[in-house]
Order: structure tokens, then sequence, then C-alpha cells
């Protein structure tokens, strides 16, 4: 009966050591992408329009306005179809956008950002410098 149980003694021991040695891997975390990642890619990222909304009404779209695109880079600067050009803002929590238009126009853009995902952009131009607005831009990233 001694034998018996040191033997059990024994198994169980070596099940609680093996199990206590055994690796759980764990799955790498993915650290969620910033708002400028978001924003801009990893250099570059294209935006199309799909949804403009003035004074809270959906405006249909003319087949111009569906190939208005705006690319914003990494490096703070921004393009559109049209021809402007500048730099841009994000404040960090990811709400507030503002465009510096330097060439192919002037003026300061501020919008409000409803939603930025790495998929969807949703802004709502709020001031132009000189009027305040109530115009949303919904694009798709392209």
């Amino acid at each position: 009966m001694c034998l018996n149980l040191k033997t059990q003694f024994l198994s169980l021991s070596i099940l609680v050591f093996i199990s206590a040695c055994t690796k759980t891997e764990t799955p790498p975390v993915t650290a969620p992408k910033t708002n400028i990642e978001n924003l801009a890619g990893s250099t570059t990222k294209v935006w199309g329009i799909t949804e403009l909304y003035i004074n809270d009404t959906l405006f249909p779209l003319d087949n111009i306005q569906l190939q208005y695109t705006k690319t914003y880079k990494k490096d703070n600067s921004f393009e559109d179809s049209d021809g402007l050009k500048g730099t841009y803002t994000l404040s960090s929590d990811g709400k507030t956008l503002v465009e510096t238009t330097t060439a192919g126009g002037t003026g300061v853009n501020t919008y409000t950002v409803n939603s930025l995902t790495a998929n969807k952009l949703d802004v709502k131009l709020t001031s132009n410098g000189t009027s305040t607005l109530n115009n949303r831009f919904v694009y798709n990233a392209k």
C-alpha cells in the first residue's frame, strides 16, 4: 500500500510539474490604427466622395462629383482632384480636421470628424475661415 501511494504521489507530482511548465501561446496583440493611419494610410490614402449633405439634406452627386477624390499623406499634406493642395492637422482625439490650402487657392477649412475608420471618412465642414457652414461629406477609401 505504501508503494502504491508513493507511485500515485510521484505520478501526480510529474503531472503537476508538466502542467506548470507547459507554455500557452497567446496571439500577438495588434495595436489599433491611429487616426492618422486611418486618414493617410502608411504613406498615402485616396478617398472618393460617396455622399454630400447641405444643411442636413442629402444631395445627389453628379458624375463629376462622383469622380472627385481627396488624397491625404502621412507627411500632413493633402491634395484633391480639383487641384487644391495644402497641409492638414488632425487633432489627437481625431475629432477636428483643419486643412490649409496653399496651392490652387488659399483658405482654411475646419471640419468636425463624425467618423474615421480605415475605410470611411465622414466629416462636417463647419468653417471656411469666413463663414459658418453645415456641409457634410462622406468618403470611402479607394
